[in-house]
Formats: C-alpha cells, sequence, structure tokens
C-alpha cells in the first residue's frame, strides 16, 4: 500500500509545508483520528520526487513518530580470495537514514564483471537487515559484484562493488604434476603421479619413459607454451602433501630422456579435482578429475578450441538468502607469482602458491 500527501496543496514544494495529515481509522464501528506528527505520509512537508528527485519512499513507522527517509545497502566484505572450488559469501546490509536495519526487503546480487559475471541470486533480509549470497567457480580472476534493493514505486538503490578473486594452486611449493595429452578430455578420470604412470598416460609424441612418475620441478611457475623438466624417478622430490582439492597440472604431448634428464611441452593446463590417498613415494598412486580447461591448445584436449576457461562436472554454484546455474565463463586475469626467488607472470590465469614447510 502506498501514501504520498506530498504533492498537497501544490505539487514541487520544496520547503516544509508544515501540514500533518490525519489518519481515521475505524475497527468495529468505531473510528479513530491520529495525527501525523512525524509528516511520514507527506515526506515531511517536502515533495522530494519534485524538488531533488528522491526516492520519496519510507519504512511503516508507528504514527506520531518520525521516519527516516533514504536507505542504505552496504556489500561485504568488500574485497576477498578464494581457491577455485570453495564458496565466497558476501553480505549485503540495508539500513535507513538512522542506521536502522530494514528486514524483509528483497535484495538482488549479480556478477557483473569477470570470470563468473551473469551469476545472480537473491534473498530477504533478515532482522539485522542482512542478506546473504555464496556461490562458487571453476574459475580463475577476479568477480565484481553488486546488490541492489527495487522498492514498491521502482526505485533501485544500488550497492557498492565488492571483488571475489580466484585462485589456484600448482603443485605446493614450486612445479607440477603432468599428464599425457590423450588423457585430457573434460571430465575425464587422471592418474597424474604414481610409479606406472607411463602406462596411463598417453601422448601424440608416443610412449613416455617408464622412469618419468608425472612431477616436473621446472618450470617452479609453469606456463602454456613453456617446455618442462623432470629427473627420473622421485629422484625430483615431489610435494610433501597434502595436496589441493583443486589443482592445476601441466597437459603435455611428449616426454623424452636424454641422459639423466627427462623434458617434455605444454600443450594446455587443466583444473584436476584431487583424490584422496596421495603419497611422496610413487609407489602410491595420485589420481583426480579434470573439472576445466585454463588455457593452451584445445585440439589436444577436446575437439574445439575454446577462447575462454571450460568447464565441466562442477559449475558455478549460487545460493543466497538470509543468513541462516552455470554462470557463463570469461577470459581470467593475467597474475604475478613469486618464488624461489623467481617473478613470473602467467598468462591467462591468476594463481597463488604455498611454500613448502
Amino acid at each position: 500500500m502506498t501514501f504520498d500527501s506530498s504533492d498537497i496543496p501544490n505539487a514541487g514544494t520544496c520547503a516544509n509545508d508544515g501540514i500533518q495529515p490525519t489518519v481515521d481509522v475505524t475497527i468495529d464501528g468505531t473510528t479513530s483520528s491520529y495525527t501525523d506528527s512525524g509528516q511520514v505520509l507527506n515526506t515531511g512537508g517536502i515533495d522530494s520526487g519534485v524538488c531533488s528527485n528522491g526516492d520519496e519512499s519510507a519504512q511503516w513507522v508507528r504514527i506520531g513518530s518520525h521516519s527516516c527517509p533514504g536507505q542504505t545497502l552496504n556489500l561485504n566484505p568488500p574485497t576477498q580470495t578464494e581457491p577455485v572450488g570453495t564458496t565466497a559469501t558476501l553480505l549485503a546490509k540495508l539500513t535507513d537514514a538512522c542506521d536502522r536495519p530494514l528486514s524483509d526487503v528483497v535484495v538482488g546480487f549479480k556478477v557483473a564483471a569477470g570470470p563468473n559475471a551473469g551469476a545472480t541470486g537473491q534473498g530477504a533480509t533478515n532482522s539485522l537487515g542482512i542478506a546473504a549470497f555464496s556461490y562458487s567457480s571453476l574459475v580463475v580472476g577476479m568477480d565484481s559484484l553488486q546488490a541492489a534493493v527495487t522498492n514498491a514505486v521502482g526505485f533501485t538503490r544500488t550497492s557498492n562493488t565488492a571483488t571475489v578473486t580466484w585462485t589456484i594452486e600448482f603443485a605446493p611449493g614450486g612445479g607440477s604434476f603432468v599428464i599425457g595429452n590423450k588423457n585430457a578430455a573434460l571430465g575425464s578420470a587422471v592418474y597424474f603421479w604414481g610409479s606406472q604412470w607411463a602406462q596411463h598416460n598417453s601422448l601424440t609424441a608416443g610412449t613416455a619413459p617408464r622412469s618419468f612418475k608425472g612431477f616436473s620441478d621446472q618450470p617452479v611457475t609453469p606456463a602454456c607454451g613453456q617446455g618442462w623438466t623432470a629427473d627420473p624417478g622421485n629422484s625430483t622430490p615431489p610435494p610433501d602433501g597434502p595436496l589441493p582439492d583443486f589443482m592445476a597440472v601441466i597437459v603435455t604431448s611428449s616426454a623424452r630422456q636424454i641422459g639423466p634428464e627427462i623434458s617434455g611441452d605444454t600443450v594446455a593446463i587443466v583444473i584436476v579435482r584431487t583424490h584422496s590417498g596421495y603419497e611422496p613415494n610413487p609407489g602410491h598412486s595420485a589420481t583426480g578429475v579434470i573439472v576445466a580447461v585454463m588455457c593452451g591448445s584445445a585440439s589436444a584436449v577436446t575437439s574445439e578450441a575454446p577462447q575462454r576457461p571450460q568447464l565441466a562436472g562442477l559449475p558455478t554454484q549460487v545460493q543466497s538468502g538470509a543468513p541462516s546455474g552455470p554462470a557463463s565463463a570469461a577470459t581470467p586475469t593475467a597474475c604475478q607469482v613469486s618464488a624461489r626467488g623467481r617473478s613470473t607472470t602467467l598468462p591467462s590465469q591468476a594463481c597463488v602458491r604455498k611454500k613448502r614447510s
């Protein structure tokens, strides 16, 4: 229900006209009159819709009380960083001009820009004026989000912009695990570490040397188009573990041994959801499932060449509401990573690395 007597006696009244509306309420045949001494119904005796092109709406208050017209919508935290595959949660808080929380108001959320642009959700504010929005991502990069509230007359109030940066790890401490390009289709189960690596990974250039167990320590920060090297067996120390739940892995089309060194190419980098049970001993194999392609020649891993990260099996998940669909993907931002005294820019992806203890 909407009341607005601010146009009485004339529209465009820009100074308080002093009028105090009265309200007659009839219950069981008995009528009582109440004075709106707080001038809620006539918006403080000023036609702010004409005078300042402002929002004339106000929350319900007890008659005789003063309202606090105007609203503030804040989205927090302003920035956060989360690993891919986890959940980011943002809280929108709606208050009136007196900083009092406004409850039972529907808040809309939207990822306005970034790798998950287009993801949306909504929820109603609770007694503290707070509505929550949670979502996850398998794509690296930085999302920009906003919240908005639209009142009964169509006036929309928008929050500040908050950002969520999604990151991915390679092998903890530097280097990367490797898989064969003929095994690297989206959704495929992969064997990326163990004594039987050569038997479980097929490469375009032919069979890999049996002495390669699946871990490359160079480069420290892999990138598409770069070569990689490793020592035979586990003489190149693999990470102690545990491995991250989602991990970036090199896709190679060749692996050959010349003397004491094994080397290959990097035709793509994929994100693998790792299975439990990893140990640095190659007698304990490590496996996972490919859930996204980060960069590289997609012809080596899929039937067509994508221009942006591709997802499989675990799309962005969105959940919103009072605190208690798949999103379109875009090209992720680059990042700079420092490790072991070197600084490297990783193209077409953002990443984070933990030092091995």
